[in-house]
């Protein structure tokens, strides 16, 4: 529960977001090494802070910037969509180095 808290704590901005695994008239690819999609890999990867910025944040840009260098495939083209006002910070993963 706590991490629960945490975690909405550090939510900011405001608006809505859309991010998907492609365009409307691509495939999105399927991986049988990594048990799901490139899209999923790379979107856990990200939550899980390999998309995090300087100041030890995930925001929906971040986020959608790690994705898209992830899939990296012009055959599947992650999208992002939507309006946003300031950061919207999904995580936050403080340095525990100072």
């Amino acid at each position: 529960m706590d991490i629960i808290r945490r975690s909405i704590g550090v939510v900011s901005g405001h608006g809505k977001v859309l991010v998907a695994a492609c365009t409307s008239t691509q495939m999105s690819y399927e991986s049988s090494a990594i048990g799901h999609g490139l899209f999923t890999h790379a979107l856990l990867r990200g939550l899980q802070g390999e998309a995090k910025s300087a100041q030890g944040e995930v925001t929906a840009h971040s986020l959608y910037e790690f994705i898209d260098h992830q899939v990296a495939n012009p055959r599947q083209q992650p999208v992002f969509f939507g309006e946003t006002t300031g950061r919207i910070v999904l995580a936050h993963y403080p340095d525990h180095a100072t």
